[in-house]
């Protein structure tokens, strides 16, 4: 099991996320802890970046492979989420 951090914008983002989603950004976040890998890798200029579907908005993190821990960059509507790199 990986420990899970927010960056500060994605915390800021998730504090803002409406009700429904709010509780749909939580579950995503245990599912991280358990399993890391969850997410879809992104390629091109946004590899090293996952990205894991809550809705209409993409939690785009990174994992540390030596312990797992995952660290939440951002959390963007997926019209917004690609167009720059969050790191």
């Amino acid at each position: 099991m990986g420990e899970v951090r927010l960056a500060r914008p994605a915390a800021a983002a998730l504090r803002a996320l409406p009700p429904p989603l709010d509780e749909a950004a939580l579950d995503a976040l245990t599912l991280l802890e358990s399993d890391p890998e969850a997410g879809s890798a992104l390629r091109g200029r946004l590899r090293g970046v996952r990205s894991l579907r809550i809705g209409a908005f993409r939690l785009l993190y990174t994992v540390a492979r030596d312990t797992a821990a995952v660290r939440v960059l951002a959390v963007r509507h997926r019209s917004l989420a690609y167009g720059s790199d969050p790191r």
